[in-house]
């Protein structure tokens, strides 16, 4: 295994721990999708974790960013 391998590896192991410590103690799942979100890891990383396919993560992280946007736009209508 070369250097680059090796800290390849490391690297997903320490993503992989981050993730269970940010997602440690909280029941909600949609929570759970935005806070490993939040830490740059993949919908299948996220699957994982979270014991989903990693399509129902994409159609969760989806709605989550369509949600998003609808509130943007009813807070900007809401200051015009």
């Amino acid at each position: 295994m070369t250097s680059e391998e090796l800290l390849a590896e490391i690297s997903r192991k320490l993503d992989k721990v981050l993730g269970f410590m940010a997602i440690r103690g909280v029941e909600d799942t949609s929570e759970q999708i935005a806070r490993l979100r939040s830490l740059g890891l993949d919908n299948h990383t996220i699957a994982a974790m979270t014991g989903m396919t990693a399509n129902a993560v994409a159609v969760r992280v989806h709605r989550m960013q369509k949600g998003l946007v609808k509130s943007r736009k009813a807070a900007s209508n809401e200051l015009d």
